[in-house]
């Protein structure tokens, strides 16, 4: 599949729980306008992998907004604003996905 291929059918994917995302958002962290600026700059392939990692929006937005031991007690979603964060989000995802013990900040 061609990498504008992939980003398309990420985005579209990612469309319909955009909103579903915000409203968790607004809902259970009260902080509306930053989250919200966050959420919309945020990676469409690191919130999908939330979303269906946390089985819900609302427990993906929990995850991504909350200190994390696996990424040095930092935010996933404030790592996730460069490339190399974003790989740290996306393999601690997949470590906590396949039950792997996660609690390691360096590789």
């Amino acid at each position: 599949m061609q990498p504008r291929a992939c980003t398309d059918l990420l985005r579209e994917r990612l469309r319909n729980r955009v909103d579903e995302v915000i409203r968790a958002f607004d809902r259970d962290m009260g902080r509306r306008n930053a989250l919200r600026d966050k959420l919309f700059r945020a990676d469409p392939e690191v919130m999908l992998a939330a979303i269906d990692s946390c089985g819900s929006a609302d427990a993906a937005a929990l995850w991504l907004t909350s200190p994390e031991v696996g990424l040095g007690n930092e935010h996933p979603l404030e790592v996730a604003d460069t490339p190399e964060g974003k790989e740290k989000v996306l393999q601690l995802l997949w470590r906590l996905n396949m039950g792997m013990f996660a609690c390691v900040a360096d590789d």
